[in-house]
């Protein structure tokens, strides 16, 4: 393991001030260009816990792919599921609302119902339930730096009720199993 793991608060606020090490280019709160991965994406580790937000470009998440250890997940997941369905007090500006407690560690299981992209060592995963891929894998290699490195990530697709299986360790029930087979 590295000596900056994911944990909360493993991201400073967006400042000018550069950074050292692992995950040196991503900051709370940043933003990037129209074409990217997430916009103010919530970013959470594999224990459920919010490690950061903001924008995500596709140099972003090959640069984290990259650089995670084995055994390690950065999940991202939108915009309203990490912030909005949190949300309690309602004001003009996102950053000045009033959350519940929760959205800072909402657990495993509401992170992966909810997860839109997993980076893991050297791989990038979409996780949809959308049975034809081909549109959206042709989208992705578009906007995808194209690999110039043998360690490049390999880009893949996963269910979400196989990555809810994978992250929770046993199968969705109820609701659970609900959100992991709707199509979006």
């Amino acid at each position: 393991m590295s000596n900056s793991p994911l944990v909360r608060g493993c991201f400073p606020e967006f400042s000018r001030t550069p950074r050292e090490g692992r995950f040196a280019y991503l900051r709370k709160g940043q933003m990037r260009c129209p074409d990217n991965v997430a916009h103010n994406g919530g970013w959470y580790n594999k224990e459920g816990e919010k490690i950061g937000w903001g924008d995500l470009s596709f140099v972003d998440a090959v640069k984290v792919a990259q650089e995670l250890d084995e055994g390690e997940m950065f999940i991202v997941m939108l915009e309203h599921d990490s912030f909005w369905r949190f949300a309690r007090q309602i004001m003009f500006i996102g950053a000045e609302c009033k959350t519940a407690p929760t959205a800072e560690a909402p657990g495993k299981e509401y992170v992966a119902l909810h997860a839109r992209w997993v980076f893991e060592k050297n791989r990038i995963t979409y996780v949809t339930n959308k049975e034809n891929v081909s549109e959206l894998h042709a989208w992705m290699l578009k906007h995808m730096p194209k690999p110039s490195r043998v360690d490049d990530p390999t880009l893949t697709f996963e269910s979400k009720l196989a990555f809810f299986q994978r992250l929770v360790g046993r199968m969705p029930a109820g609701k659970e199993l609900e959100l992991t087979t709707r199509e979006y």
